[in-house]
Parts: structure tokens; sequence; C-alpha cells
């Protein structure tokens, strides 16, 4: 009687799941917008994007990314995880020195260390060191 009653639970269990399988694409997501950089906090300072120099992100559907830090041009190779897990690899760029360029040294360690992501609305965030720091991008106007 138990081995039924157990047998018919689990059916009934199996049955109401559902039989869509299928989750959301995050790459989808991320390459649905540029993205610009607004600000970034690292452990609890926060540091806001000076107005005239661009910080921005593109991701293609190729697993590529592309985007600018202040008068320099980057590209790195990401994957993603149902789970929001974000990784980059082979992060390079350009090396001409720029005038003003307050955030590129930190924005390249972002990258390299970033290890999730969350997205709201028209906002991206990008975690690195642990979850202990966020870059904060919005996404940029077509």
């Amino acid at each position: 009687m138990k081995k039924l009653l157990l047998i018919s639970l689990l059916a009934i269990f199996f049955a109401c799941s559902g039989t869509d399988t299928t989750e959301p694409d995050p790459v989808a997501d991320l390459t649905a917008a540029s993205w610009e950089l607004s600000f970034i906090i690292q452990d609890t300072t926060v540091f806001f994007t000076p107005d005239g120099i661009d910080y921005t992100i593109e991701f293609s559907e190729s697993g590529e990314v592309h985007g600018k830090i202040a008068c320099n041009s980057f590209s790195a190779i990401y994957r993603t995880t149902p789970a929001d897990s974000l990784e980059f690899r082979d992060v390079t760029s350009t090396l001409v020195l720029c005038a003003t360029d307050p955030l590129g040294t930190m924005y390249l360690n972002g990258l390299d260390t970033a290890g999730s992501y969350e997205m709201e609305e028209n906002k991206l965030f990008i975690y690195y060191n642990s979850r202990k720091s966020v870059m904060v991008y919005v996404a940029e106007p077509e």
C-alpha cells in the first residue's frame, strides 16, 4: 500500500511539474542592447563615470564582447550560464594614453574578475571581487 501511495505521489509530482524544460537564454538578454557604464561600486566606495568619457560594453551572440574605455577600446570572449554566472577571457585593450581615464584600470579589473550578473529593466549589473564590487550599466538609447 505504501509503495502504491509513493508511486502515485511521484506520478502526480512529475505530471504537475510541466514539460517545458527550456530556460531563458541569458545571451539574448545581454545582446539586446549596448550598455553604458553609469558607476562602479568597489567595496563600499562609489565611482561615477565622468561626463564626456565613454565606458561601454556590447555583447554579441557569438560569445565576443567589445567596448570603450575612455579613449581606448577592448575586446574579450565571454561565457554565461542560466544561473547568471558571467566570465570574461582573453581581455585585451588598446593602450592609448588618455588625457582623462579615472576608471580604466578598475574597469578592466572588473571584467577580468567578473563572476556573475543580473539584469533589471534597462540596467545590467556585473559583479566581481566575490560580489563585493559591481559595475552598473544602463542600456544605451537606440
